[in-house]
């Protein structure tokens, strides 16, 4: 097993190198229901290959329409031609609007909020245009012809910071034509965008721009900026995340974290602090352009 993400309706997909999951049979993905027993209502695999003990699905990601992002090593895709890249419908069938295929293994994925799609793995072609292990897609999914760093060894993990820097794991020593080894980060040219609200009933948080995009958000309140109340998780709304009946003490700050998968072994979350609020609040905006965050890092090789 390799990746896990959450679908918006609490169910679990899961991809690996397997053929069967909760006691039957299945081909490297499939779905769970939120108490663990067997979506049986989601009908994907992922097969081919010219190396069977490659052969899987490395990485998946949920995009906010619900549709979903698999990477891997195959050759079929939901029992269509499709090779180590796709997207699937919520129901597991094929989306043929997603043309985008590698040439080799796709290890790792990252949504941006702007419908951007980052990828990382072993290819050196993505989506018919050459790519030295990692690319990006266009929100049309054509390859973006702006973001084209290279890297001369896998790229096995991918985290975007909440100001568009990519973080990049994996076995190289050159990365973007500098020399790094495992680990290096690259830098955002395209705008972020936060906007953290209280409106005296409703928290909105809107993102945007070259931000990862998040699976789940949750709210705390705080008046001394040490003791922080849970608040409740958000639902999402168009441009991002509302909580409603929402009740704050005078003057309270608003902590907004939203979780990341990376599609592979990476997730993280990103955090936002607003305030303090009173009712009503004016919008606390952010906006940032390669702005700089503290970077520690310990680098090592994974992946088979």
């Amino acid at each position: 097993m390799y990746s896990l993400a959450i679908q918006p309706d609490g169910r679990i997909l899961v991809g690996g190198l397997f053929g069967a999951l909760a006691g039957q049979f299945r081909e490297s993905i499939g779905s769970l229901n939120s108490d663990g027993t067997l979506d049986t209502t989601f009908s994907a695999g992922a097969t081919g290959g010219y190396l069977p003990s490659y052969r899987g699905v490395y990485c998946v990601a949920v995009q906010p329409d619900s549709r979903i992002l698999v990477g891997g090593y195959f050759d079929m895709l939901s029992g269509q031609s499709h090779t180590n890249l796709g997207r699937l419908n919520s129901d597991g069938s094929l989306d043929t609007s997603f043309t985008p295929e590698a040439d080799n293994i796709v290890y790792s994925l990252a949504v941006l909020t702007d419908g951007k799609i980052v990828v990382g793995g072993v290819f050196d072609r993505l989506g018919g245009q050459p790519r030295a292990r990692i690319g990006r897609l266009d929100v049309d999914t054509s390859i973006d012809a702006a973001f084209f760093p290279g890297v001369n060894g896998d790229v096995s993990s991918l985290v975007v910071q909440p100001d568009g820097k990519i973080v990049v794991g994996g076995g190289f020593t050159k990365l973007g034509g500098q020399e790094r080894h495992g680990i290096g980060r690259l830098s955002n040219t395209d705008l972020t965008f936060q906007n953290l609200n209280f409106d005296g009933w409703r928290v909105t948080w809107l993102r945007g721009g070259a931000s990862p995009e998040v699976w789940r958000t949750t709210l705390d309140a705080s008046t001394n900026g040490v003791d922080w109340d849970d608040l409740g998780a958000c639902q999402r709304i168009p441009g991002g995340w509302q909580l409603a009946g929402v009740k704050l003490a005078s003057n309270a700050t608003v902590r907004a974290r939203g979780f990341v998968s990376g599609g592979g072994i990476s997730s993280w979350f990103v955090e936002t602090i607003g305030g303090p609020f009173t009712s009503p609040s004016r919008p606390r905006i952010s906006i940032s352009r390669g702005g700089s965050l503290p970077f520690v890092s310990v680098a090592g090789n994974v992946g088979p």
